[in-house]
């Protein structure tokens, strides 16, 4: 066998090769390697973030969670905890704005329960500003974190009924009503909302389950009793108000509902007592007078009828109809048998 020389070894040398897998697993490193920095970097934003909080260095916590957004990791948990910071700066609207983008940029966005009471705290600051749609929104955000909180369901339909969306405050009530079936003021006011919609089997429904858990809760009664007047039940709807007059005997708005019962039932004597009794306690109130004058056309008091229908509308001069019935009955055209109250 003949040897190579040295110089023809040079001329010729060994190439090297790397297997496909190594250099696979090397471009992937190099891919990947900006990525593991930036994560680490988050982490450590993120905990110097919470340190600084500790040591109540709100502002420097504030830019070190700023600090993590534009890494585009952990940035919604980034935003979430600089909510809580501005939170606790009073910086309400920044709060809100913080905890939007947090969920906003990650719908699943998961944080501890106990973070909860800081998105209820914020709710009711909202709210107390008048930022209700903030408010509404801040409370969802609370519900997702712990479904199991009836009393922010509660808070929720409160708002719900004060912006008049009795669809969605029912729902919501009916929620807290699950997860709280002992709770008076949920009873108290899913009945309420049942009311404005006119559902008057679930108003009856629901306030005599508030009933029978606080009798002597005089803000049930009212509402009660007008749920049976409109179902036809006067009689029920009488003892109601007779009830009602227990707990609150100066109300006038009872006098004339009680009034009203007791004239669909023909109680006429009865009916222009209590609007008589309504018209003390709310003199200025011509809507009593109106009823007042109803009343005495159908136990042919014509003069009086007239006197009330006129003073009915001098107090109120919405009431054009008080005072056309007025001047009806003195040119003697109206034969009146069933009055509308």
């Amino acid at each position: 066998m003949k040897l190579k020389s040295p110089r023809q070894r040079k001329q010729n040398p060994q190439k090297i090769t790397f297997p496909i897998p190594a250099i696979v697993f090397g471009v992937f490193l190099l891919t990947i390697s900006p990525f593991i920095v930036m994560y680490g970097l988050s982490w450590l934003y993120l905990n110097q973030g919470d340190n600084l909080v500790k040591e109540g260095k709100l502002t420097a916590a504030i830019a070190s969670y700023k600090s993590i957004i534009p890494l585009n990791f952990q940035s919604a948990l980034a935003q979430f905890k600089l909510a809580q910071v501005y939170q606790k700066q009073n910086e309400i609207i920044l709060a809100f704005n913080a905890y939007q983008k947090a969920f906003y940029s990650d719908v699943n966005l998961k944080v501890d329960p106990s973070y909860n009471q800081d998105l209820v705290k914020l709710a009711d600051t909202l709210k107390s500003q008048y930022h209700n749609d903030e408010a509404i929104w801040s409370y969802q955000q609370a519900i997702k974190i712990d479904p199991k909180v009836s009393k922010n369901y509660e808070k929720l339909g409160q708002i719900l009924s004060e912006q008049s969306s009795w669809t969605e405050a029912i729902d919501s009530y009916e929620k807290a009503l699950k997860l709280a079936p002992q709770s008076l003021d949920i009873y108290l006011n899913l009945g309420k909302a049942y009311n404005q919609q006119k559902a008057w089997e679930k108003t009856i429904y629901v306030l005599e389950q508030a009933r029978q858990i606080k009798p002597e809760q005089a803000d049930i009664y009212p509402i009660l009793g007008k749920a049976y007047q409109e179902q036809k039940d006067y009689q029920k709807a009488i003892n109601t108000y007779l009830q009602a007059l227990t707990y609150s005997p100066d109300d006038a708005q009872i006098y004339n509902q009680l009034g009203q019962s007791l004239q669909k039932q023909k109680k006429l004597p009865e009916a222009i007592a209590a609007y008589q009794k309504a018209g003390q306690l709310a003199p200025k109130n011509g809507e009593i007078d109106k009823n007042l004058c109803f009343a005495y056309h159908q136990v042919k008091e014509l003069k009086k009828a007239i006197a009330a229908c006129t003073q009915a509308f001098q107090k109120d001069p919405n009431l054009g109809d008080a005072k056309f019935y007025a001047q009806e009955i003195e040119r003697g055209m109206i034969i009146y048998n069933n009055p509308k109250v």
